[in-house]
């Protein structure tokens, strides 16, 4: 909750306020909202195989947090809510195998030179989630990454952008980014516009 962020404790070495930290791997689960308003991350994912519900609440940035939710460790998965109003990108993962899934990562104003709603490491899988109105890229991926049965809309640089392998885009409703719908640097992959 809220009130659990801001008394920290959450997980050892969490200090009040935000960020909250997760360092221990396991299961986490929203109970009320979350507003973060000054210029600090979220939560900051320590552990591997961490799991966060959102349980259909909404993280806010307020348009001056930073990081929605940040970790470079392994198998980190984000479900059922919403993250908006986040100045840099709304999910940054470093570590392999993200999973993301029925969200709506929205109307972050996104300030981060090249960067994105989500920014997702190699192995990972981004599903049923709309990703729409951001101020960068809506979805950066590195190789080997899933990416379906979602909406990418008018993002404000480009919808999907494939990294280094590539990936496989399935299902998925692809309009109204600026640049390119789906764009990607490894060779045998073209450039749409949508």
């Amino acid at each position: 909750t809220q009130a659990d962020a801001l008394a920290g404790g959450v997980t050892p070495g969490d200090t009040p306020g935000f960020p909250v930290t997760l360092s221990v791997s396991g299961s986490y689960r929203f109970a009320s909202n979350l507003l973060v308003s000054t210029a600090v991350n979220g939560i900051e994912v320590t552990a591997p195989e961490v799991t966060i519900d959102l349980k259909g609440f909404r993280m806010a940035g307020s348009g001056v947090g930073l990081y929605g939710t940040i970790g470079f460790v392994r198998a980190l998965t984000i479900v059922n809510g919403t993250i908006r109003g986040f100045t840099q990108d709304a999910i940054y993962s470093g570590g392999n195998d993200l999973t993301v899934d029925h969200m709506r990562i929205v109307d972050n104003p996104n300030t981060r030179d090249f960067g994105a709603a989500i920014t997702a490491a190699a192995t990972s899988t981004i599903r049923n989630s709309n990703i729409s109105r951001n101020a960068q890229s809506g979805i950066v991926c590195l190789k080997y990454c899933l990416v379906e049965k979602n909406i990418v809309s008018d993002n404000s640089l480009y919808g999907v952008f494939f990294i280094d392998a590539g990936g496989i885009l399935l299902g998925s409703t692809i309009s109204h980014n600026t640049v390119f719908g789906i764009v990607g640097s490894a060779p045998g992959i073209s450039s749409h516009r949508s």
